[in-house]
C-alpha cells in the first residue's frame, strides 16, 4: 500500500494541476451515462404510448364500423319485418352510413349503396301498390315487392361476410 501512496505523492503536482480537468471529464462521463439511461427510459415510454394510441385507434375504428354494420342490419330487419321501408328507417340508415366512405373498402361501400337503392325501391313500390286499384298492375307491383323482399331476405349472410374482416376481434387486429 505504501507503494501506491509513494507513487501518488510523487505525482501529486500533476494531479493538482489537472484536478479541474479530470473532474470535468468524470462529470461529463457521469452525465453521459445518466442521459443515455434517461433517454432509453423515455424511448420505452414513447413506444408504450405509440402502442396505446394504436390500440385506441383500432378500438375507435371498430366502434365506428360496428355502427355502420348495425345501421345496415337494422335496415334489412325493418324491410323484412314491415314488408315496406318506412321513411324514418331509411333516413336512419342514410344518416348512420354517411361516414362509411372513410371506414370501409370500396366493395363494402358499393354494397351499402345497393342496400340503399333496394330500400328506396321497396318504398317506391309499396307507395305505388297502395295507390293502385285491385287488378293486373297491382299484382305486378306485388310480384316486384316480393322480389325485393326475397333480395332483402338473402342479405344477412352477405352483410356478415362484408363486415367480418372489419369487425373480427383477434389479438393482432
Amino acid at each position: 500500500m505504501s507503494g501506491i501512496c509513494a507513487w501518488f505523492l510523487a505525482h501529486y503536482d500533476f494531479f493538482k494541476d489537472f484536478a479541474g480537468s479530470i473532474a470535468t471529464v468524470i462529470a461529463a462521463f457521469v452525465a453521459l451515462i445518466f442521459t443515455y439511461r434517461l433517454g432509453r427510459g423515455q424511448l420505452h415510454i414513447a413506444e408504450q404510448q405509440a402502442e396505446l394510441a394504436a390500440v385506441r385507434l383500432r378500438h375507435d375504428l371498430y366502434e365506428r364500423c360496428f355502427l355502420v354494420f348495425e345501421c345496415a342490419r337494422d335496415l334489412i330487419f325493418h324491410a323484412e319485418a314491415n314488408r315496406d321501408m318506412k321513411m324514418e328507417h331509411y333516413l336512419e340508415y342514410v344518416r348512420g352510413t354517411l361516414n362509411a366512405a372513410f371506414l370501409v373498402d370500396e366493395t363494402s361501400l358499393d354494397y351499402l349503396e345497393e342496400l340503399r337503392k333496394q330500400a328506396t325501391r321497396l318504398h317506391f313500390l309499396n307507395g305505388e301498390f297502395q295507390r293502385l286499384e285491385i287488378g293486373e298492375e297491382r299484382s305486378k307491383r306485388n310480384e316486384e315487392i316480393e322480389k325485393v323482399m326475397n333480395w332483402f331476405g338473402e342479405q344477412y349472410p352477405i352483410l356478415i361476410d362484408r363486415f367480418k374482416p372489419l369487425l373480427k376481434l383477434t389479438a393482432e387486429h
